[in-house]
């Protein structure tokens, strides 16, 4: 939608106020005909400026700066727009301003250019953006404003000349990572139910929600007092499945954003090591309506339009989620791949199931440069790292390669 409003320069209408003042005292003076000729003749020359500027801002058109490109998280995306000027008036001073959305639909940069055109003439404008964050962005062309003779009043028009930039996760070697390349022995039934429902299990614990009603142990539950759930044989294959969390719990904007580089580079590079391997990836994740959804993982570039962007000040709410599900999930994969900045006691214990389950359980944990140190996170890697939960830390999406081990 495009709307247009008036700019007043406060400059020029001071100047023009004087001038009119120095007009107005022959005519004050004098008080005859030739006396007003002076105010008679600034007064056109405002009515013909206006005329001049309104008919110029309407013909001014432009062209390009439309549909989407991708480029790579560090790599410049180029931007060409032209602006032509099909009347027979001189455009004596023209003002366009572009603009870049940041990861959060604010504007993050505008800049503004001045030029002139003659009558039928036409101004390519191209240049580079330099997208350092993944996300999708906007690049376009946010207003074009056009001033009339006197330079005193300016109209500026609002543009919707956009090109949408998918800025994907880069992929990087995990050379020191260990994954479960064996299909347990339960796994023949991966496939299929199992005909022994009713003793095929390993224990029973108290009901959780999600858990299938036909697996609750009745018979224990109405001595016991509590709703009691079968624990039935943790079935698995050998595939990976990446668990992502959005949420950087007290981050400021910029931190966020390299948090979520880590977290959406980590899963790029989960994915690209498992092909490497011959083994399926799956990711499980949040997607931007607060659904919790599965999908295989098979490239980078897919992961931005799947996974809700970052959360400043989020929780983990939706980690423990994810975790829950995959702890009540029948049949599993052998490998369980999280990456995340937010970390939780409770997220901490599901971990913990995982891994009693027979699941190898690796923990990425993204803690950028200066990042405040939060204390329940602190607690859950404590737990973690005694429970020998296979843990690296990540300090920015350029040290994936080099991680430490926590």
């Amino acid at each position: 939608m495009r709307s247009r409003h008036i700019v007043v320069s406060p400059k020029r209408a001071a100047l023009l106020a004087a001038v009119f003042v120095l007009c107005a005292v022959p005519a004050a003076v004098i008080n005859t005909l030739p006396g007003y000729l002076g105010v008679l003749f600034l007064l056109f020359l405002c009515v013909v400026s206006l005329v001049y500027e309104c008919i110029l801002s309407r013909r001014l058109a432009c062209k390009g700066l439309g549909g989407e490109e991708s480029c790579l998280r560090g790599e410049s995306v180029p931007v060409s727009l032209r602006i032509t000027n099909p009347s027979r008036l001189v455009c004596p001073c023209c003002r366009a301003e572009f603009y870049t959305t940041d990861a959060f639909g604010g504007i993050r940069t505008t800049e503004g250019l001045r030029f002139t055109l003659s009558p039928g003439e036409s101004r390519e404008f191209g240049f580079d953006v330099s997208l350092d964050h993944v996300g999708q962005y906007t690049v376009g062309l946010r207003s074009l404003c056009t001033e009339g003779l006197l330079g005193v009043v300016s109209f500026e028009r609002e543009l919707s000349y956009a090109k949408t930039v998918t800025v994907a996760p880069r992929s990087h070697a995990l050379g020191r990572l260990t994954l479960s390349e064996t299909v347990r022995s339960e796994s023949v039934f991966a496939n299929r139910v199992s005909a022994a429902d009713s003793v095929d299990y390993s224990g029973v614990r108290e009901y959780a929600i999600g858990d299938p009603i036909k697996l609750i142990h009745w018979n224990l539950s109405s001595h016991s007092g509590h709703t009691m759930t079968k624990l039935l044989e943790s079935y698995g294959n050998n595939s990976l499945t990446v668990i992502p969390c959005s949420a950087m719990p007290g981050y400021d904007a910029e931190t966020a954003m390299v948090a979520y580089d880590g977290v959406a580079e980590c899963c790029a590079s989960l994915g690209m090591f498992a092909r490497s391997l011959g083994m399926d990836a799956e990711l499980l994740y949040e997607d931007g309506t607060g659904e919790i959804r599965r999908k295989p993982l098979q490239s980078a570039a897919e992961l931005v339009s799947l996974l809700s962007g970052p959360k400043p000040e989020g929780g983990c709410e939706a980690l423990e989620r994810m975790f829950q599900l995959e702890c009540t999930r029948r049949y599993t994969a052998s490998n369980i791949a999280v990456c995340t900045s937010a970390l939780s006691e409770y997220a901490a214990k599901q971990m913990m199931e995982l891994k009693r389950r027979m699941k190898s359980v690796i923990l990425f944990y993204v803690r950028p440069y200066g990042a405040p140190e939060i204390n329940a996170a602190d607690k859950a890697i404590r737990t973690l790292r005694a429970a020998d939960i296979e843990m690296y830390l990540i300090q920015s999406a350029d040290e994936i390669e080099r991680s430490a081990v926590l």
